[in-house]
């Protein structure tokens, strides 16, 4: 059931905030979701794997625009989706110790994106300021009324771009956004998300996660977030936060599964090793 506030965001949204009235820019078309898991590299290095997807609308996202720019600039992708605020220049609360590494982030995107001389979008659900300058360059704002799918009448504020079913990762988005913008045919690479693998805990009980992407491999430490994120209900245990909130993103793909479902969006799961369970799965 829609609560009375939800219903009130709904309105605002509507007539206030910054976001985008989606049209159907999918029609008779089809979009590639270019993850950054291991997997990516091969389409970004293998011209005969990219050559098969030639007739598909590319969506690259967050890093890679900039850790992998002379790809960007050989491969030319419709749109760019960056959902995190701290692309933009947002820093993350309590991390104000970090300002040079986040605003070395935003700086590094911003001179990607001034530099793009072809026509692409930007995908985003950030509603600030965003400083960048470039013509070719059109931004597109999803929304942040989370409202679980709780009857399929709900999908209709979804495709309406007023709500969304509570997207925590930019691969979510990315699907949402496909769907909610007509495509009729999603495909995924570079989507493993194999992180519950990619735990480690030391002999002093501190949790890392091995964090791979096909251009970095870094160590994350969990222990620290799942203190901060005591809301959960987790604050012993960095594994349970942690698992909890993987467990949320697989549920979320299941609900975009559905959504796509209703509106007749096939989405196949080109990644060899993806742990993602939902989406039918093909052989490149």
């Amino acid at each position: 059931m829609i609560t009375l506030k939800k219903w009130m965001d709904i309105i605002y949204t509507l007539v206030k905030a910054p976001i985008t009235k989606p049209t159907e820019m999918g029609a008779d078309k089809k979009l590639l979701i270019l993850a950054n898991g291991p997997s990516a590299n091969e389409f970004w290095k293998n011209e005969k794997q990219a050559e098969k997807f030639s007739s598909y609308d590319l969506m690259c996202m967050n890093h890679a625009i900039y850790t992998n720019k002379e790809d960007i600039f050989r491969f030319k992708p419709s749109f760019f989706i960056l959902v995190d605020p701290v692309f933009w220049g947002k820093i993350p609360e309590g991390e104000g110790n970090r300002k040079e590494y986040y605003d070395r982030i935003k700086n590094n995107v911003n001179k990607v994106l001034e530099k793009i001389d072809w026509k692409a979008f930007i995908i985003t659900n950030y509603h600030g300021n965003i400083t960048f300058k470039n013509k070719n360059l059109t931004v597109i704002r999803l929304n942040r009324n989370k409202i679980l799918p709780e009857k399929e009448r709900y999908y209709k504020l979804y495709k309406k771009n007023l709500a969304n079913p509570g997207m925590d990762t930019v691969l979510e988005s990315a699907i949402f956004w496909g769907i909610t913008f007509g495509y009729k045919e999603i495909a995924l690479l570079g989507t493993e998300f194999s992180m519950f693998k990619d735990l480690i805990v030391d002999q002093n009980n501190i949790v890392y996660n091995c964090s791979k992407h096909f251009y970095e491999e870094k160590l994350e430490d969990l222990s620290v977030k799942a203190v901060t994120k005591g809301k959960f209900g987790f604050e012993g245990s960095a594994v349970a936060y942690y698992l909890h909130r993987i467990s949320n993103c697989f549920s979320m793909f299941f609900e975009l599964r559905k959504y796509a479902d209703f509106y007749r969006c096939k989405i196949y799961n080109y990644t060899p090793d993806s742990m993602i369970d939902v989406f039918e799965r093909r052989i490149i």
